[in-house]
């Protein structure tokens, strides 16, 4: 069974601010597994990943999420 961190790491050099990433991609990029992602992605839980809700699907503004990530390690 692969973890999250047997996984490629998601190629951010090609994302536009203005990409929507899907809760896989996120998880991905951050290393943790989808269901961590999902259960970031509202305010109810903390460190809190800022997505959008279309239809069923959860969708992450890359922008929004970048910067959120910078801030929680203090960049």
């Amino acid at each position: 069974m692969s973890t999250p961190a047997d996984r490629p790491r998601l190629d951010t050099s090609k994302l536009r601010d203005d990409d929507m990433l899907t809760v896989n991609q996120v998880a991905d990029w951050l290393l943790m597994s989808p269901d961590w992602v999902r259960a970031h992605s509202n305010k109810n839980r903390e460190p809190y990943l800022p997505s959008v809700k279309l239809g069923n699907q959860r969708r992450f503004p890359w922008r929004l999420l970048r910067e959120r990530v910078n801030e929680l390690m203090g960049l």
